[in-house]
């Protein structure tokens, strides 16, 4: 069963597009990759932070960067790429 599982989880990901890379993106059709100075700035475009804070004293924790992946493919088909 565990085997069921992990097969399920490998496919999810091996179906998805992946868009972390500024190799898993072209210029059309062809085979131009993206620039990746172009890549990096709709990266940091996308990419945000969350801040809690607690009522009392103040306190305030940062959570690790995110990456909003819509925001990222949005930006980078602006540039005219488009996924692998």
């Amino acid at each position: 069963m565990r085997w069921l599982a992990c097969a399920i989880v490998l496919l999810a990901v091996g179906c998805a597009p992946v868009v972390d890379d500024p190799r898993h993106w072209i210029i059309g059709h062809g085979p131009t990759l993206a620039d990746p100075q172009d890549y990096d700035d709709c990266l940091h475009k996308a990419r945000y932070s969350e801040t809690f804070a607690s009522g009392s004293g103040g306190l305030r924790l940062y959570s690790p960067p995110h990456i909003d992946r819509p925001l990222l493919e949005i930006c980078m088909r602006a540039h005219g790429y488009q996924p692998r």
